[in-house]
């Protein structure tokens, strides 16, 4: 479509934790205090406990400690004034408190889209702005009980045409469900050599 923005570079960033590990041996968030206490998200509909609490045992990173605030938004100004980037997927909002997205948004004054993992459409506005989108994850999961997947995947991409920037990711077209980790995780299957080009939901070829 003429003159429509067609983004090619997105950085995926992750402002929520760390990577499973000892965190004394992170930089530069290598302290205790730059992380919450250890506790589990018992109640995803606690706001407290989903902000502050680790998730899958990740450890939780304080936003509100001002040296982790900083460096956050130092780290993707930084990032974004050396690399040619044309927006943000950010992952994991709704874990981060809604005021430090403010300043993360602020440091990087660029386009920016959330992961809101809800199918709320209230939970889904309550964080724009400060960001400019978020992931359609009502609009995926109306979608998802609607269709078959046994669908083409061109099918399946035309009724996005319409409903903003389109977020397929790999997996989708070889009929993957995901699952949990490691299975949500595997690496791309044309780098392996088990791409399945007989798979009903494989693309079609123009």
């Amino acid at each position: 479509m003429a003159g429509m923005w067609r983004p090619e570079r997105i950085l995926w960033r992750v402002a929520n934790h760390m990577g499973i590990g000892d965190a004394s041996t992170y930089v530069p968030f290598d302290l205790q205090e730059h992380y919450h206490d250890y506790c589990e998200i018992t109640d995803w509909n606690n706001d407290w406990q989903v902000e502050n609490c680790w998730l899958f045992n990740l450890p939780d990173l304080a936003q509100e400690h001002p040296y982790v605030d900083e460096q956050l938004c130092n780290w993707i100004d930084t990032f974004l004034t050396k690399f040619d980037i044309d927006g943000i997927r950010i992952d994991t909002v709704t874990h981060v408190p809604k005021w430090f997205w403010e300043h993360f948004v602020g440091a990087a004054d660029i386009y920016e889209v959330g992961e809101v993992y809800s199918s709320d459409l209230d939970k889904i506005e309550y964080y724009i702005p400060p960001l400019d989108a978020t992931l359609n994850y009502p609009y995926y999961y109306s979608m998802k009980d609607a269709f078959v997947w046994n669908k083409s995947m061109r099918n399946i991409t035309n009724l996005y045409k319409d409903m903003g920037i389109p977020i397929v990711y790999y997996g989708t077209e070889q009929g993957y469900d995901g699952c949990a980790d490691p299975h949500r995780s595997l690496p791309l299957p044309i780098l392996v050599n088990i791409y399945n080009t007989d798979d009903s939901v494989t693309v079609e070829s123009p």
